[in-house]
């Protein structure tokens, strides 16, 4: 058991600890990204979705999962400005930077009338990519018959945003204007 108001070293850092020490392994279940339910059980509690959620709500609570989760993000460099740097990374990409392509040229194939349709498709040298347009690339596979790229724009970028901006504390803002690195 946790000892009220003793320092302890948690996310890299020496903070006060919740008076109730079910509470304060609540609190940090939660910044490390648990469920209510999930950090409830793992507190020592039965399970039950409304205290969970009740417990999740209180402003001690609130105010500790926000204090580690700012701790951590200090101590990383993570800001929501880096986020949403590396969002519009992803999210602005184009795919033009990445590739080449001309036209396309349809080849008859087999006796039947069918035909292949071929396209001159030709993958940009890394080299020649700006540092945001690499960073929006996920993979590159070479095949057989040619190669293939995928940028994260396919991952869907506004819910990969929700999950993470969902871990910063509630009181991180976005800066008024932010520079976009393109």
């Amino acid at each position: 058991m946790l000892a009220p108001n003793k320092k302890f070293r948690c996310c890299e850092c020496e903070m006060p600890v919740l008076k109730n020490a079910k509470y304060e392994i609540f609190a940090q279940e939660r910044a490390k990204g648990a469920s209510a339910s999930d950090a409830y059980e793992r507190a020592g509690y039965t399970r039950h979705d409304g205290n969970a959620h009740r417990l999740s709500v209180n402003e001690k609570v609130t105010a500790r999962v926000d204090e580690i989760l700012s701790k951590s993000a200090e101590r990383t460099g993570v800001t929501v400005d880096r986020i949403v740097s590396e969002l519009a990374k992803i999210g602005f990409a184009d795919i033009r930077k990445v590739m080449r392509w001309g036209e396309s040229v349809a080849l008859p194939i087999g006796e039947n009338g069918e035909v292949f349709v071929s396209h001159d498709v030709a993958l940009v040298s890394s080299d020649d990519l700006d540092d945001a347009t690499a960073a929006a690339v996920s993979e590159v596979r070479k095949r057989r018959k040619g190669c293939r790229s995928k940028c994260m724009i396919s991952e869907r970028p506004s819910s990969i945003s929700g999950n993470i901006l969902e871990c910063l504390p509630k009181n991180a803002k976005l800066a008024d204007r932010m520079e976009l690195p393109f």
